[in-house]
């Protein structure tokens, strides 16, 4: 379609273009700009994250993540809380894996963040890039209204968000 729009000496042309139409998402997935939930997954297009699990006790072996001890809290009324995250790179411009978890940020109810104590990041078995991830907070007993935000490292201002209550 061409549209001519002229007065006097200006003329205006507008031509339509023949785009590629942009892929909807997977349906397991989330669009953007909505709350994701545990065992969901969101993208960019470049960057897929999923919310594999949360889990909340006192302490956690750390021996099942290749490391030894335990991570505890010993404040009173406050308990750990384990995020495990799956992060895929999907694009064509490798970002460092480990870099990918930068965009993991944990706010309460009042939108302050939580500082996680512990992060250990590993391979994903099935041999495809990406990296699993075990977050550990210290977080109050009766915590509510917790969202992790991921922002994505491709996509100034895109941000997948995730209710952990």
């Amino acid at each position: 379609m061409i549209v001519n729009i002229s007065s006097s000496n200006k003329s205006l042309q507008i031509e339509s273009r023949d785009d590629t139409p942009i892929a909807p998402p997977p349906v397991s997935e989330k669009p953007l700009f909505t709350t994701s939930h545990v065992g969901e997954s969101a993208n960019d297009g470049n960057t897929r994250i999923t919310l594999n699990s949360v889990r909340y006790n006192m302490s956690f072996s750390l021996e099942p993540y290749n490391q030894h001890g335990e991570f505890s809290s010993y404040r009173s009324g406050y308990q750990i809380m384990v995020l495990n995250v799956t992060i895929r790179d999907l694009g064509t411009e490798k970002v460092g894996i480990e870099g990918l978890f930068n965009g993991i940020i944990l706010k309460d109810s009042r939108g302050q963040r939580v500082t996680p104590g512990l992060s250990i990041i590993s391979g994903v078995e099935d041999g495809n890039p990406g990296r699993i991830g075990y977050l550990f907070y210290e977080v109050p007993e009766n915590i509510a209204g917790l969202t992790l935000n991921y922002h994505f490292p491709d996509a100034i201002g895109v941000v997948a968000k995730f209710n952990l209550n």
